[in-house]
């Protein structure tokens, strides 16, 4: 499904939420829904790499959303960057699209000169862009697919500048 988010918390909060819903849809006494989950890329070391599987690093992946292609984006927070995952016939792999991997900021730009604070949050539209919910930075941030290349730009907020203001581009608060 296109634009949709598959989740934005931790997966073991996923996983308590999916039960705790499927045991509170049911009228009758049942057993509870079975859920399989399987890892399809990094492992439980924490780092920056992208690859293949399990040899894919996050820290601290926060957002997830699915492409109608079926290319998974993935909000990696504590990298600060936003990776894509693709399917390549016999693998996922893992491949940064914005931001570089320990480097904070609120930098508008092309693939690793964009910067994010604590990218949490990601969602696809129907043309193929990734906007993401930069939180520390109280910004929305679009990532239009240029060829092979992300330009990274700011659509809502402005960087560090807190508050609850309906408004248009800069002028939003959040």
């Amino acid at each position: 499904m296109s634009g949709a988010v598959l989740y934005s918390r931790p997966s073991w909060l996923l996983a308590i939420m999916m039960t705790g819903a499927a045991l509170a849809s049911t009228s009758a006494p049942a057993q509870p829904a079975t859920y399989h989950f399987v890892t399809i890329a990094g492992d439980l070391s924490q780092g920056s790499a992208d690859g293949t599987n399990s040899d894919a690093l996050f820290n601290f992946p926060t957002g997830l959303a699915l492409n109608s292609n079926g290319e998974l984006f993935v909000a990696d927070e504590e990298n600060r960057t936003i990776r894509k995952l693709s399917w390549n016939g016999t693998a996922w792999v893992s491949s940064t699209i914005a931001g570089l991997a320990g480097r904070a900021g609120a930098s508008d730009g092309m693939n690793a000169e964009a910067r994010f604070i604590c990218p949490e949050s990601v969602a696809v539209d129907g043309a193929g862009n990734v906007f993401v919910a930069d939180s520390c930075s109280m910004t929305v941030r679009e990532l239009s697919p240029i060829g092979t290349n992300w330009l990274v730009k700011t659509i809502a907020g402005l960087a560090g500048v807190e508050g609850r203001t309906d408004g248009t581009n800069q002028d939003i608060r959040f």
